[in-house]
């Protein structure tokens, strides 16, 4: 777009400057009337005449004007006009007949200035500016799949050589390391991602850290808080909330980890859940360096998992557990010798 400041630096005295594109289609927007460049009029488009419709110059509604201008004139404004309101686009002819009418700057650009006043619109506008988004992201070493489908905040950051697959969604304060690829439908939100990082498919991610070379999905949900330290795992249908989860430490598979802080190579059993909420207030959950949590594991905190122990499948951890022991809870299995055999025969015989 080209820019006001020359203007306002030459010696040639302007109340405003006013801001014009020549759009394919002007319906609906209000006609720059000009003569020698400067603006004698603005008019709606339900005030123009025929002649007047007919200019396809239009007001993008963006000025810059003298303060002092504006103090002395906006009081001149009326409501004589089709639909009674107060224009500001008045102040065009209050400039002229003053005798210092407004230059017009012409955007090279009218999709960047273009009216919105409607959904249709804002989704065309929309794609309009992340197409161009992406096109400089994409230029600047930042690979894209489908840049059509991918959504990328203004505040987000990509290093070079990040892999982004199609419906990708990066909002708000995000930061992407090198070499790290998002998967296909993942929304981060807030988000430091390190370098070598692997988000897989459809995972959601919030106000979180991911360090070199972690991995997560699919279907994985980090909420606030989280910190996935180096190489560390989070894997498909795991949700975590302000857990620290050591380096190489993982936990695979349909698993909640909440308030929780593991150590460095903590290997976690699907199904496991840190039991972090009493009802009332929320507990923390501590697993030592080298812990091994079997499937179907509950721990009830607070609870401390002591150094390299190991919890047995199945188990509900009620108190703290000690370096290298074995945490067991189970009822004791039984078996009804020929049960099954008796129960197919009595089947049997009903039939």
């Amino acid at each position: 777009m080209n820019k006001l400041c020359p203007i306002l630096d030459t010696d040639i005295w302007v109340e405003w400057v006013v801001l014009g594109f020549w759009p394919d289609d002007p319906t609906g927007y209000g006609r720059l009337i000009t003569e020698h460049d400067k603006v004698s009029r603005i008019v709606e488009e339900r005030d123009a005449t025929d002649d007047e419709r007919a200019v396809g110059l239009v007001n993008a509604g963006i000025y810059v004007a003298n303060r002092a201008f504006l103090a002395a004139s906006l009081n001149q404004i009326t409501t004589e006009n089709a639909q009674g309101e107060f224009y500001l686009t008045d102040l065009a002819l209050l400039a002229a007949v003053d005798g210092t009418p407004a230059p017009v700057i012409v955007s090279d650009d009218p999709m960047e200035v273009q009216g919105i006043n409607d959904r249709v619109e804002l989704a065309i506008a929309t794609a309009f500016i992340q197409a161009n988004r992406n096109a400089s992201l994409c230029e600047s070493g930042v690979t894209m799949l489908d840049p059509m489908t991918t959504s990328v905040g203004w505040q987000v950051s990509l290093d070079q050589d990040v892999t982004l697959a199609a419906n990708v969604t990066l909002h708000g304060n995000t930061r992407i390391g090198s070499h790290s690829t998002v998967g296909q439908g993942a929304v981060l939100t807030n988000v430091s991602v390190g370098n070598g990082v692997v988000i897989k498919p459809y995972c959601v991610v919030t106000d979180s850290t991911l360090e070199d070379g972690a991995t997560i999905g699919p279907f994985a949900h980090l909420r606030p808080g989280t910190v996935l330290k180096t190489n560390a795992k989070v894997g498909n249908f795991v949700e975590t909330k302000k857990a620290i989860v050591g380096p190489g430490s993982k936990a695979s598979h349909l698993t909640y980890l909440g308030d929780c802080e593991l150590g460095e190579g903590v290997n976690v059993g699907a199904g496991t859940i840190t039991c972090n909420y009493d009802g009332k207030n929320k507990h923390k959950t501590i697993m030592e360096d080298g812990v091994f949590v079997g499937s179907n594991t509950a721990i009830v905190a607070p609870a401390t998992i002591g150094k390299n122990a190991v919890i047995a499948a199945g188990t509900t951890i009620t108190e703290d557990v000690p370096e290298d022991a074995l945490a067991l809870s189970r009822t004791p299995q039984s078996h009804v010798d020929g049960w099954a055999k008796r129960k197919r025969n009595k089947d049997e015989t009903a039939k």
